[in-house]
């Protein structure tokens, strides 16, 4: 993370991974996307941890609550990817 500016480093990590995610969702209707999803439920943890960090250290609050959000938002995705993932592979 960037030393000093957890908000900022939370916000970057919510936003990229929110697009990774959509292209994880998108990939899942076009193929084996589901595979890989899982993967991407680590580092939108760490997003969160680095979030509650900045407001908890109230530098930069705004920033560290907007990743928050993302991260959830993110991390809940991830997690419906892998959910789909394991429907899926035990239904055929």
């Amino acid at each position: 993370m960037l030393k000093g500016k957890d908000g900022l480093s939370s916000l970057l990590i919510g936003i990229i991974f929110l697009l990774v995610n959509c292209g994880m969702l998108a990939m899942a209707f076009f193929g084996p996307g589901f595979l890989y999803g899982g993967i991407f439920i680590i580092v939108p943890i760490c997003g969160l941890v680095s979030g509650f960090k900045a407001v908890k250290e109230d530098n930069q609050r705004v920033l560290g609550i907007a990743g928050i959000i993302l991260n959830a938002i993110n991390t809940l995705s991830s997690l419906g990817i892998i959910i789909l993932g394991f429907i899926s592979k035990f239904a055929n």
